[in-house]
Order: C-alpha cells, then sequence, then structure tokens
C-alpha cells in the first residue's frame, strides 16, 4: 500500500474516531480561537486556505468566524468527502506542489495544521516554499506541527504511522529559510483558561515544564523555549 492509498484509507484507519464528535469539533475551535484568532485579518472577505484540512474542524472554525471565502484542501479521498458532508467548502486536490503553485500569490490566509509532520521529508521544503508563493503579500500563514522537544515528543513522532518526521524550533526554522521565508515567529500552542480544571492543569503542566528544561540545561544542550506538545509558526510576508 504506498502513501496515497494509505491516505485515501485514513479516515477509515482510525482518524475519524478523533474527530467526528461534536465536543471534539467545539474542543477544536476554542483552541484555534485562543492560539490563532489574533493574527487573523479583521476583513471577513479575506481569502483563507487550510491546507490538509482533514477532518474539516478549522474550517468550521473559520466559517463561524464569518470568513466566506475560505477554502479547505487535501490529499485524502474520505478526508474531502466527510468535510463535504459537514457542507463545507472543501477540494481534493492531486500534487499539492503543482497545486499550489498554480495558485501564487492567491490567499491572504494560509493555515495549516498537523500537516508537515506527514510530507515525505524531500517534499517539506519544496512544499513550504510553495505554500509561502501562495501567500499574497502582506498576508500571513499558521504552520502547526508536533513538537519533539516536549516531554511526549517520542510518542508524537510516532503515534501515527503517517508521520514521516517531527520537528523542534530549530529543525522548523531551518526548514522556514530553507524555503526562503525571512518573518517568522514561534508560539507554543496551549488550551485556553476557560475551565478550573484547565488552570490546575495549566500550573501543574509549568512546573513541569519547567523540570524538562532543567533537564535539557543538566546535559549541556540547548534549552528549547516551547517544550509544549505542539507549537506552531506565524510566517509573514
Amino acid at each position: 500500500m504506498n502513501i496515497q492509498q494509505q491516505y485515501d484509507k485514513y479516515f477509515s484507519a482510525g482518524f475519524v474516531e478523533f474527530n467526528q464528535s461534536d465536543k471534539s469539533r467545539k474542543v477544536m475551535s476554542n483552541m484555534y480561537e485562543h492560539n490563532y484568532a489574533k493574527f487573523l485579518p479583521r476583513d471577513k472577505e479575506s481569502s483563507v486556505l487550510d491546507f490538509g484540512c482533514g477532518a474539516g474542524q478549522g474550517l468550521s472554525w473559520l466559517k463561524d468566524r464569518g470568513y466566506k471565502n475560505y477554502l479547505g484542501v487535501d490529499i485524502s479521498k474520505e478526508a474531502v468527502e466527510f468535510c463535504k458532508a459537514k457542507k463545507l467548502l472543501v477540494e481534493k486536490i492531486d500534487g499539492p506542489i503543482v497545486w499550489l503553485k498554480k495558485n501564487k500569490e492567491k490567499y491572504n490566509v494560509i493555515i495549516s495544521n498537523d500537516v508537515i509532520e506527514h510530507i515525505p521529508k524531500e517534499d517539506i521544503i519544496p512544499t513550504m516554499s510553495a505554500l509561502y508563493g501562495a501567500l499574497k503579500k502582506g498576508g500571513v500563514m499558521i504552520v502547526k506541527t508536533n513538537n519533539v522537544s516536549a516531554l511526549t515528543g517520542a510518542r508524537m513522532r510516532y503515534w501515527d504511522h503517517t508521520h514521516s518526521t517531527s520537528f523542534t524550533e530549530f529543525s522548523m526554522m531551518q526548514v522556514l529559510k530553507y524555503a526562503g521565508v525571512e518573518e517568522f515567529n514561534f508560539y507554543p500552542f496551549t488550551f485556553p483558561l476557560n475551565k478550573p480544571t484547565r488552570i490546575i492543569r495549566r500550573l501543574f503542566q509549568s512546573i513541569l515544564h519547567a523540570i524538562w528544561k532543567f533537564i535539557y540545561w543538566l546535559e549541556y544542550t540547548l534549552v528549547p523555549k516551547i517544550v509544549h506538545e505542539y507549537f506552531f509558526a506565524v510566517i509573514k510576508k
């Protein structure tokens, strides 16, 4: 079974079980609002691309925020069918790099959640370069991925069979610079503190992260700034 065949069966191989419930969609919508909203343009006519839209949770969030010119694209037949059943604007694409190059400087915003780690390593830099090329001048791109510097980094790298790699802040910086990106910043992907349990969880998480950074320091290695399970890059053009 080649990689395209795996993605065509990606949902039925287990992915949909984590993403089909209304509760899951609501949780992720709150997460996107908490982490991404401040980077989005106020103009609801802005063109927005969700690259590798998967189950459409990001698309649902964009739609609920009132963005009209959004589009989700994915190489997975099952993902596209799932999103269409949710009445979301989505398109199946073959050859993502070619498709992106045909849509040069078309989008005000590009969002890509948990996609880059699935891309074959030899295609990561060309894909990132093509994504950057599809962004309009003055636009913003958000790229989220798992963080191998986290305490759970090994699990995040290997929990999905279709992952080809994982990233640190440094390796992501390398990819972005190789792709010609000049302006970017990294942020931890965190949950909103909208429940007492989350406030308590954040407190213990902060303690654990401090200990984890201390372990890095003891090992005489570069201490990462972000040790959360996920982080994202905000790229400006």
